[in-house]
């Protein structure tokens, strides 16, 4: 998948399999005691911004999980996941 940052915020705000696995590698990012918290509580620039955390953490565990998300859950992830080209796009290059 090599996206330049552009392709991959277009897709991140479109794509529903695009979302579910930047969702799972974003959550991912988040250290184990933000993920248990469900809040951000490093400032490291890495997986979800203090805004997003308490909603997205929720979703980053479910596409994690491999669980649906419901429709609403889908249009939210899409919605705010384009911010976060920047760290997906770096996370393909080293990991692809």
């Amino acid at each position: 998948m090599g996206f330049t940052k552009q392709e991959w915020r277009e897709k991140l705000g479109s794509e529903r399999e695009i979302a579910k696995m930047a969702l799972a590698i974003l959550f991912q990012a988040q250290t184990s005691t933000e993920r248990k918290a469900g809040k951000t509580l490093d400032q490291n620039c890495v997986g979800f911004t203090k805004e997003d955390a308490p909603i997205l953490t929720e979703l980053g565990r479910k596409a994690w999980s491999g669980k649906e998300l419901t429709v609403q859950e889908m249009w939210l992830a899409l919605r705010e996941l384009p911010k976060y080209a920047c760290q997906i796009h770096r996370y393909m290059m080293v990991w692809s």
